[in-house]
């Protein structure tokens, strides 16, 4: 599951923000694309790339991914997502100790739950404008507690 995405060419891509720089990101080598480097300037022959610039860019869309647990809706981190198991955030102490969140950081609190766990799934899927900045449009998309766990084995990786 991608976080950051964008059309081109017909085909979805993930999009990768480096400072003012924008890239897709394809696990085939594209028309277009060369092998993807790393800020460290290391290079990944199973990973390519194409630079894209804001003025010439294709429509870029950001996913917000929620989950709904003991009737509150939680942030969710795309790199925390298991095939059963999704970690859940909150900056809320309150809520953190009532439900047996584990302190993160400083200010945020975690807790992994499993599938089984989730009520609901709420999936933002925002069109950023041309400044790449602000939020054009959003459609939201509702998975429902009866197709979580489906859900989540079809579209995490």
């Amino acid at each position: 599951m991608i976080d950051n995405y964008s059309i081109y060419n017909g085909k979805k891509y993930e999009v990768e923000f480096n400072g003012d720089r924008y890239f897709l990101l394809s696990e085939t080598k594209d028309e277009g694309f060369v092998e993807y480097v790393d800020y460290h300037g290391e290079v990944y022959d199973d990973l390519y790339c194409i630079e894209i610039f804001p003025n010439s860019a294709p429509p870029i869309h950001c996913l917000k991914f929620q989950v709904k647990y003991m009737g509150i809706f939680f942030e969710v981190s795309f790199g925390r997502i298991y095939k059963g198991i999704v970690a859940i955030y909150t900056n809320d102490n309150d809520i953190a100790l009532k439900y047996n969140f584990e302190r993160f950081e400083k200010i945020f609190f975690c807790k992994e739950i499993l599938g089984e766990e989730i009520e609901e799934i709420k999936i933002e899927d925002n069109l950023l404008a041309e400044n790449l900045i602000d939020i054009a449009e959003t459609k939201t998309t509702y998975i429902p507690k009866n197709q979580v766990i489906e859900w989540l084995y079809e579209n995490i990786k």
